[in-house]
Formats: C-alpha cells, structure tokens, sequence
C-alpha cells in the first residue's frame, strides 16, 4: 500500500502547520536505550548523544534486603499471616488506596513498581513482578522497611 493513497486530495484552503516566519522549537530530548543494570540510558537530542547516565550512586539498592525480615518483627508478623493487611498498610503509608492490599499481587507489583521508581532504586517490573510472584510476604516487608526507612509514616 502506497501512502497516501492516490485519491488523496490536499486541501487548498488549510492554513500550513509551519510557515517561514513561525519560530521552530527543538524537539525533545529522547531516550534511545531502556535503563538497566548494566546499561545506562543514553539521551539524544537532534542525532547527538547528549548524556549517558552511569553514576550508580543516583541509582540505589534497597535499603535491606528481602530476607532481612526479622530487622521489623511487626511487619513480619503481619506479612506473614496476612500479607494483604500488610499491602494495605504500605499502599497507606504511601498515599495510595489502601484497597491495594486486596487485589492481588498485580496492584501490588504496580506499588512496588511505583515505590522504587520514586525513590531511583535499582531495579526492573520484570524483577518486581517475579519477587511478588513467588515471595510476596519477603517482598511486602521489605517494602514495609523500604517505607521505614525513608520516614514514611
């Protein structure tokens, strides 16, 4: 198929998009490479490279890690005999409806997701939603003391 198409017709009366005296804005700049951890983003702007990002100190682990449960017994506690109390407790603390906890580990891969890219934590939703598949209590109280630790109330 041929664009466009050969009975396209342009209108004659429609004002152009751009004319010689409209000012042109540079476009925005671009992220060519999805981040990982062993590749930084690298950032185009007009063909060029403008920045490759490889300070791993902008881009933290978790506080603890996910066996380091018994560091917040209370949390333990409660992730492991009711993990969904435990998901709407984080999603509360975190401003978020506290109905998260409820639905399953999809909302609460999307919690974790969103926990982590707020606070620039190393990390994929790959990674996200393999912990919370098969350690969902580890990975709601390490979330739990992700939360303690950054002061969240």
């Amino acid at each position: 198929m041929n664009y466009p198409p050969q009975h396209y017709e342009i209108n004659p009366h429609a004002r152009p998009i751009y004319s010689a005296g409209m000012q042109t804005l540079a476009p925005p700049n671009v992220i060519v490479a999805q981040p990982s951890n062993n590749q930084p983003p690298i950032i185009v702007n007009n063909n060029q490279i403008v920045q490759t990002k490889t300070d791993l100190a902008a881009n933290p682990q978790w506080s603890t890690s996910m066996f380091d449960c018994f560091q917040d017994l209370p949390s333990c506690c409660l992730g492991f005999f009711c993990p969904q109390c435990l998901g709407c407790w984080i999603a509360a603390r975190y401003n978020e409806t506290c109905c998260l906890g409820w639905f399953g580990p999809a909302t609460l891969v999307a919690l974790r997701t969103k926990i982590r890219a707020d606070n620039k934590i190393r990390g994929t939703i790959c990674d996200d939603c393999i912990c919370m598949s098969f350690c969902q209590q580890l990975t709601l109280c390490q979330m739990a003391r992700e939360l303690n630790h950054k002061g969240y109330v």
